[in-house]
């Protein structure tokens, strides 16, 4: 299975019955969970962090359900992950998103 792709990492996914691997193929990351892709391998880089994905397309940042579905666009310079909220950077602008209510609570108006 490893030898197959690129690169293969085992994580361990809360709420998940198993473990999930990334993959990496022909250069792009995704997500098989018990041998099916949560997500298919078209981004640049792949992090699972408190049940969300942090993941990035054209040098650009954007957070992904559990299961794949886009939360927010792929237009952040940087996102970082603080136990239930992201701390999202846009033009040298912070913002937070709540990750449990999956929306904007503080917009990027911020230094």
């Amino acid at each position: 299975f490893k030898s197959y792709y690129d690169e293969c990492m085992d994580i361990s996914m809360e709420g998940a019955s198993c473990s999930a691997n990334i993959i990496k193929e022909n250069g792009f990351y995704g997500c098989k969970e018990k041998g099916e892709w949560v997500i298919r391998p078209t981004y640049e880089s792949l992090n699972f962090t408190c049940e969300f994905w942090i993941a990035r397309i054209e040098g650009k940042y954007g957070i992904l359900s559990k299961a794949g579905e886009e939360l927010t666009g792929f237009e952040y310079e940087n996102i970082s992950n603080h136990m239930n909220y992201a701390i999202l950077t846009k033009n040298n602008k912070m913002g937070v998103f709540s990750l449990a209510d999956r929306k904007l609570v503080l917009l990027l108006d911020y230094d």
